[in-house]
């Protein structure tokens, strides 16, 4: 189920996410589809956010399918967030459940 810092995010809600962060959100928690609040910043091109959540050091967190927030940055295209999302540390030779990483994402975008 979603839940309440999933909604502050895909609402552009920042003020409310960093207080659910403050109060101890859990940045793990999968949404209804199976995604992280963090995947779900990504793909809404929600820099600020990403910045937010990547403040909580869990950069490397992972959707249903086994794929941290680069995949989803990749796969949108987003240079900038992609870009924050490598400065934060994540894990660029994660392999997803069917064995590829974000560089297969990124050669398949090409």
């Amino acid at each position: 189920s979603r839940t309440a810092l999933h909604r502050a995010v895909r609402n552009k809600n920042e003020s409310m996410a960093r207080l659910l962060l403050e109060k101890g959100a859990d940045l793990n928690k999968r949404g209804h589809n199976g995604q992280p609040a963090l995947h779900i910043a990504v793909e809404s091109g929600l820099e600020g956010m990403v910045k937010l959540l990547l403040e909580g050091k869990k950069c490397n967190v992972k959707d249903s399918l086994g794929r941290t927030a680069l995949f989803s940055a990749v796969k949108v295209g987003n240079d900038a967030v992609t870009k924050l999302l490598l400065d934060s540390g994540v894990d660029v030779n994660c392999i997803d459940l069917i064995g590829e990483t974000a560089l297969h994402v990124a050669w398949i975008r090409c």
